[in-house]
């Protein structure tokens, strides 16, 4: 039985080998995982094991992740992170390592085992029967010699490769981005991002990592200038053009910036880690990458405003949208009758402006009211709902609002027995009417 050392600092632990042993919970649509792995590692704290003990004298204990191989095919490398749960202590794993025994039966264990898709038992034989020893290096480095295989198509052979990659490519992510210290979610959710070729794309240019919400430009700038430190490099001044275009979109709520000003805050961010005046990046080195990002698309110029391709398009839907809105010729109502019943029932005052808004209302497919706090704007759509409830007492509509507080606001302000924010409904109208 291996002995526990009771003054060992329990905060982590790298290179653990273990085997699998069972399934607590596992999610097909994001592959995150719950096993239960057995190991004879000294290091495993006792709080983490779950106190029974068999008869081959194994510790048991529960490890988290994202695709955590479930067979007892292979045996298993981890490296991670003992967290306190509510469900006991477990180790967060953060990078993991298959350790596929290099003997006939380990290579047909592991090839059967269900984990690639397309291959089962008997494929796995006549692979291995072929192949031999090199069987996984076939795999790695050249898959198209699997077609000698009896029964293997060309299409059996992409489902091979495709799920033969896709069940490394998180490890091989993690391996890369070790120094960032990231999470197997934060891998999933870059993985999600840039697509299989993610390794390849971060790379060729790791400043791409700027486009994943938490790694913000100095966060990756300072990491690759330990190993890169070309502060002009064309990748350097790529990432932070489009970190600050994102940065002001999430933080003000601009959908662009003028050149100028692009210009301008992707200098403070280039040379605020370079003390030195003669060192740091120049204004027409920025001006230079930028209309090579104009030109080959990283980058939509309008006039002298600068989007990023992404909020450009979503922009230039909404317009669309909008114009086609426009464009439709509806049905004018007369509501004057109903207008005059509202004011009586209201008791309300309306001025001029406010009366035209409420017609306006009514003549076209969209209307934005708009004003400073305390100029009538509630009135207003007190005032729509109303008329369209006297000259359509069947009909139905409804109240959006962007957040949860303001859509109760204006429930509460209108008399509106409900109002949904508009990520729960399918429009972007203040006011969505409909007969």
């Amino acid at each position: 039985m291996p002995i526990h050392d009771s003054e060992q600092e329990h905060s982590g632990i790298t290179g653990c080998r273990v085997t699998y042993e069972s399934t607590i919970f596992y999610n097909e649509a994001n592959k995150f995982s719950i096993i239960v792995v057995k190991t004879s590692d000294p290091r495993i704290p006792p709080q983490a094991c779950n106190g029974r003990y068999y008869g081959d004298r194994m510790l048991r204990f529960t490890a988290v992740g994202y695709e955590l191989p479930r067979t007892k095919a292979v045996e298993l490398e981890l490296d991670g992170e003992w967290v306190e749960s509510k469900y006991g202590y477990q180790l967060q794993v953060e990078q993991w390592q298959e350790i596929v025994p290099q003997t006939a039966d380990g290579l047909l264990a592991y090839l059967g085992s269900g984990l690639i898709k397309g291959i089962g038992p008997k494929t796995a034989e006549d692979i291995v029967a072929t192949f031999g020893p090199d069987t996984l290096n076939i795999l790695d480095n050249e898959p198209e010699k699997l077609l000698q295989i009896r029964g293997i198509t060309e299409g059996k052979l992409k489902d091979i490769e495709e799920s033969y990659a896709g069940s490394r490519v998180l490890r091989n992510l993690m391996s890369l981005l070790g120094p960032f210290k990231i999470t197997p979610a934060t891998a999933l959710k870059i993985y999600q991002n840039f697509g299989p070729a993610c390794v390849d794309i971060l790379k060729k240019c790791p400043y791409d990592l700027c486009q994943i919400s938490g790694f913000g430009f100095k966060r990756v700038d300072g990491i690759v200038r330990k190993t890169d430190n070309r502060l002009h490099s064309t990748e350097r001044i790529k990432g932070a053009v489009l970190y600050t275009l994102e940065d002001a979109r999430s933080k003000s709520g601009h959908l662009f910036l003028p050149s100028e000003d692009l210009v301008k805050e992707t200098l403070l961010l280039l040379n605020a880690p370079i003390p030195i005046p003669e060192q740091r990046v120049r204004t027409e080195e920025v001006q230079e990458t930028l209309q090579q990002m104009i030109l080959h698309g990283a980058v939509v110029a309008y006039k002298q405003y600068l989007y990023s391709p992404r909020v450009f398009g979503q922009e230039d839907d909404t317009a669309r949208m909008i114009a086609e809105r426009l464009a439709n010729i509806s049905v004018v109502e007369n509501i004057e009758s109903a207008l005059e019943s509202v004011r009586e029932s209201l008791g309300i005052t309306l001025s001029q402006k406010q009366e035209q808004a409420v017609r306006t209302a009514f003549q076209h497919g969209l209307t934005i009211i708009t004003g400073s706090p305390g100029t009538g704007k509630t009135t207003v759509l007190k005032a729509i709902i109303e008329v369209f409830k006297n000259l359509h007492p069947k009909g139905k509509f409804a109240l959006m609002a962007p957040t949860g507080r303001a859509s109760r606001r204006m429930a509460e302000s209108t008399g509106a027995d409900e109002a949904r924010t508009l990520h729960s409904a399918l429009g972007l109208c203040l006011c969505v009417i409909k007969k």
